[in-house]
């Protein structure tokens, strides 16, 4: 069993361009590994790059490495390859991904603990169990936690009168959450940014509503006149969202709380406008209306979750199986095209 492994690490907080590195002689040994008999020998498939993994690499994400040089990446599958004797629960060929963030997924192989690893379904393919545990889960846990859009079950059974309303929807969570929606008959309103041409435009809009979406608000107009965009909804859907889902910040996620019904909630995970988030005091004070904030790693790194992500993650390996949810638009790269594999980081 070879000492080392191929990685794409950096060695310091900094720019991408300046920070990664290809290794040809990682360690293959994971900090997480213990000497003994209760390890696994894993070898990643396939593993995703996310915003949250840029983040990391330039210091300004709140999960860090414990030393330099890092392996960087959160997210990815790998395939069991070895097991220590005492290890149970895990077979060899199984597919696998880290429980947690920080586990430094871009290496080709690792040596670690089984603790931190979770088991998924082979059935649901390579890049979807590759890029399960972050976009698909966020997309399904806010959809679910905030509002009882089922009666307090977790299979949720949607009531008829239910409207979702989000911004960033072409982005891979939003795309999850169309797609979760028209499985579970949410209906779902859609901001996005015009295109440079309506031709453009009208092809994402096309897109989207094939994905399950039930109407899509152009940015522009919900900043410049959200009145009118509140018409539309009620005469399309005769009653205001209860849940907002919001990624983006600024006015736009001002407009998306204004256009909540009473008692709705708008949930952030992100913040692409790099915007703060401005919200009017009379909507929570004589409406009810709430906030959260979310983060798919704090959720996971809750114990008293452990069942929930058991039960989330077969419905959803159930919905991919079905065809009715999928990781849409990637292209795949070598390890030593990594530089090639996001061009504008570079």
């Amino acid at each position: 069993m070879s000492k080392f492994t191929e990685a794409i690490c950096y060695k310091s907080f900094g720019s991408v361009l300046n920070s990664l590195y290809l290794e040809p002689n990682c360690s293959v040994y994971h900090h997480s590994y213990k000497n003994g008999k209760d390890w696994v020998r894993i070898g990643f498939r396939a593993t995703p790059i996310n915003p949250s993994d840029i983040n990391q690499i330039e210091g300004v994400y709140p999960v860090k490495p414990n030393t330099f040089p890092a392996v960087g990446g959160n997210e990815g599958v790998a395939q069991v390859l070895e097991i220590g004797q005492q290890v149970k629960d895990i077979k060899v060929g199984d597919f696998v991904i880290p429980r947690l963030s920080g586990f430094g997924t871009w290496r080709r192989e690792t040596i670690c603990d089984p603790a931190c690893l979770f088991r998924v379904h082979k059935s649901i393919g390579l890049i979807n169990a590759a890029t399960v545990s972050v976009n698909l889960c966020s997309a399904y846990r806010m959809l679910h936690d905030y509002i009882s859009l089922s009666q307090g079950s977790f299979y949720f059974t949607v009531r008829q009168d239910d409207v979702v309303i989000q911004n960033a929807a072409n982005s891979g969570v939003g795309k999850a959450i169309i797609q979760i929606c028209k499985h579970k008959k949410i209906k779902n309103i859609n901001v996005i940014r015009k295109r440079e041409t309506t031709e453009e435009s009208n092809a994402l809009m096309n897109h989207l509503k094939q994905l399950g979406s039930s109407m899509t608000v152009f940015e522009d107009d919900l900043i410049n006149n959200v009145n009118k965009v509140q018409e539309q909804i009620m005469e399309h859907f005769k009653v205001l969202p209860i849940l907002g889902l919001n990624a983006v910040g600024g006015e736009n996620s001002t407009n998306i709380f204004r256009l909540l019904n009473k008692n709705g909630a708008m949930v952030t995970y992100g913040a692409m406008s790099k915007k703060p988030i401005k919200l009017p005091t009379g909507p929570f004070i004589f409406d009810n209306k709430k906030c959260f904030g979310f983060w798919m790693s704090q959720w996971y790194s809750d114990s008293q979750n452990n069942s929930k992500r058991s039960e989330m993650m077969n419905d959803i390996c159930s919905m991919i199986e079905k065809r009715a949810l999928s990781t849409l638009d990637y292209k795949l790269y070598s390890y030593k095209d990594y530089q090639r594999a996001n061009p504008r980081l570079y």
